[in-house]
């Protein structure tokens, strides 16, 4: 049992940093990601500019994962963990889904979890009318 845990941990770690290296943070990916949500928002008749609950979500390990906490909490973001023993966040914000901003945003954050070998992995919200 103890070796299976071992190995389960070892395959999530690489797993998770794996998938760091992987993070596309430019402007033009974040966009066209965002664009794709925004889309499907307004299909259902959302209204954009209206402040909702949205959770954006980061995989990973350790002192950087406390690294990224720390610094989302400083940002008026509330922090929860998603599993244990730690290896996830979602960070949540009232937040319009205006382009221009939200994208700018989206880059930040993205950022911000690549330069800590973090995964940063989107971002939900829903639709307000």
């Amino acid at each position: 049992m103890i070796r299976q845990t071992a190995i389960i941990l070892a395959a999530l770690a690489g797993l998770a940093s794996a998938r760091a290296a992987t993070n596309d943070c430019t402007p033009e990916t974040r966009s066209a990601l965002n664009a794709q949500v925004r889309e499907q928002l307004a299909a259902a008749g959302d209204t954009p500019e209206v402040r909702r609950p949205t959770e954006f979500y980061f995989y990973g390990l350790g002192d950087p994962l406390e690294t990224l906490t720390a610094s989302l909490g400083a940002r008026g973001f509330t922090v929860q963990q998603v599993t244990s023993p730690g290896l996830g966040i979602i960070a949540t914000k009232n937040l319009s889904m205006e382009p221009v901003a939200f994208d700018a945003l989206t880059v930040e954050l993205c950022t911000e979890a690549d330069k800590l070998k973090i995964e940063f992995d989107g971002w939900v919200t829903s639709p307000v009318k």
